[in-house]
């Protein structure tokens, strides 16, 4: 409220001084949530012994259409994508494959 009352009573050639003082309120705003990103940002993150859903593999077929295959709890499902929604394609069984097998020639 004291600085509306400080933009009332201001002289026009006083904006320059307003446009500082608002850009410096905004970077401490900016430092205030990097700082709080940076510190308590990994509390709101799962960890990796937590995740139940992963994205093995994306393979896009057009722009708005893809294809995924996913782990949940242990179990490997083929999905699709489209402007119409999600929709499961097939469920699959067996191991997946990691990156660390090694692909027979």
């Amino acid at each position: 409220m004291h600085v509306c009352l400080q933009m009332l009573t201001q002289t026009p050639g006083d904006y320059g001084v307003f446009i500082l003082q608002t850009l410096a309120a905004l970077g401490v705003m900016a430092l205030g949530a990097w700082l709080l990103v940076r510190f308590w940002g990994h509390r709101f993150r799962a960890t990796k012994g937590s995740q139940r859903l992963k994205v093995i593999e994306r393979l896009v077929l057009e722009p708005r259409r893809s294809v995924y295959l996913i782990e949940v709890d242990g179990t490997t499902l083929l999905i699709g994508t489209a402007e119409g929604g999600v929709r499961l394609l097939k469920p699959l069984s067996g191991p997946t494959p990691s990156d660390d097998d090694e692909v027979a020639p």
